[in-house]
């Protein structure tokens, strides 16, 4: 029925990927303007910019599994099913990011982090070559979504590495 066409039409525009590409747009946006504020070397501009990016995300990554492993200590204490066994490795592992088991939405913080080398990039390219350099960098990123190796296997990044291409451009 045109109600069911509709429907499709909507959740194929409007569901949590698109959320999640639209904030990475906004995301490479953004710290495109916060890089552009940055004053010092290109080494200082650098090292700040890794010091705040893992200032910002790492804190919330931590209380957001120490809730998570709180819930799954009160769900087995409560003999519930829904989360996983309680430990402290596996959450520790998904905070700090390296292994993505407890928590899935998790990876798209993964993805911030491993986007900031590119993101990094693109601005210094930007930088000393234009707009045009940077569309360069969004033309890359549009062929490393086919191409884990273009993003040296980094999970997940060639599949969003695009939209912080398109937010930096």
């Amino acid at each position: 029925t045109a109600g069911d066409v509709v429907t499709k039409v909507m959740l194929a525009l409007i569901n949590g990927n698109s959320a999640v590409i639209l904030f990475f747009v906004l995301s490479g946006f953004v710290l495109r303007l916060s890089l552009e504020r940055s004053v010092g070397s290109p080494g200082v501009v650098v090292a700040n910019f890794i010091v705040r990016r893992l200032c910002r995300l790492y804190p919330a990554m931590f209380f957001c599994m120490a809730c998570f492993l709180v819930l799954a200590i009160f769900y087995q204490q409560m003999g519930w099913p829904g989360f996983p066994a309680p430990n402290l490795a596996d959450p520790l592992l998904n905070a700090l990011l390296f292994k993505i088991s407890w928590h899935g939405p998790s990876g798209t913080i993964q993805a911030e982090i491993l986007a900031v080398p590119f993101i990094l990039a693109a601005f210094f390219i930007g930088r000393f070559f234009g707009a045009f350099a940077v569309l360069t960098c969004v033309v890359y990123s549009v062929f490393a979504f086919g191409n884990p190796e273009m993003v040296l296997w980094a999970p997940n990044l060639h599949s969003w590495l695009s939209a912080f291409m398109v937010g930096m451009l």
